[in-house]
């Protein structure tokens, strides 16, 4: 994806503003609110990389950085509580996300059993024949020996037999 140049212009302004905005914060003699602004800033920064992967999936990466950060502007028990906060905010939409994926395979092994099978009789089907065949034929072809099936289409328009032979 190429970002045009006022994109790149836009979010330079951007963080060249938050970080003048910041630093006067902080030599204004306001520390606490700075403090809690550049955790709070690390904190949107880590949860943005976690969730969306970051440059080659590296963003969980980043979160190690957090408590330290986090640790050292707050203290120990705002940053404790900082640490636990942001462990809460990735690990319950990871699970809930690895939940639904597992799910999801769940329900296409599922249906595939069910594309398989008869539902009243439970038997296999034509489509479940064709894997088969398909699967030998692969075998056959591998390993070189010889084969022969014979197969018989009912309800078809076709003449009913073929035979064929490897």
């Amino acid at each position: 994806m190429c970002e045009s140049e006022s994109d790149i212009t836009r979010r330079r302004v951007i963080t060249t503003t938050t970080v003048i905005g910041l630093c006067s914060l902080w030599l204004g003699h306001w520390y606490w609110i700075g403090r809690h602004l550049v955790t709070t800033m690390m904190a949107l920064l880590c949860l943005y990389l976690f969730h969306s992967g970051g440059v080659q999936n590296t963003g969980p990466l980043y979160c190690g950085v957090l408590p330290s950060v986090a640790l050292f502007l707050q203290g120990r028990l705002r940053g404790f509580v900082w640490v636990i906060v942001l462990l809460v905010l990735t690990c319950i939409p990871e699970y809930f996300r690895l939940k639904a994926k597992r799910d999801l395979l769940l329900s296409i092994n599922d249906l595939e059993a069910l594309t398989y099978c008869d539902l009243s009789t439970r038997l296999a089907n034509r489509s479940f024949l064709e894997k088969i065949l398909h699967t030998e034929f692969g075998r056959h072809q591998r390993y070189g020996t010889a084969c022969c099936w014979c197969c018989r289409r009912s309800r078809s328009r076709e003449p009913g037999h073929w035979l064929h032979v490897c």
